[in-house]
């Protein structure tokens, strides 16, 4: 796992629990499996910039303020 990679889902985690929301709860917001959130959360998978997205508009982020957040 690249450390861009590892950081990402870090970061998924985190907005996720600043919400208290659970993996299904965010499944519910985004539309998308909670099994497949976990593993971008874990850097098991690499998001798509569309899925990516997708995930962080549930946040009320855009793709841009999300990367914005990750340190350098």
């Amino acid at each position: 796992m690249s450390e861009l990679n590892a950081q990402i889902g870090q970061l998924l985690k985190d907005l996720r629990e600043e919400r208290g929301w659970s993996l299904r709860e965010l499944g519910l917001v985004v539309g998308m499996n909670k099994s497949y959130l976990g593993d971008n959360e874990l850097g098991k998978r690499n998001p798509s910039i569309n899925s990516l997205e997708k995930i962080v508009a549930g946040y009320d982020l855009t793709v841009k303020e999300f990367f914005a957040k990750i340190p350098d």
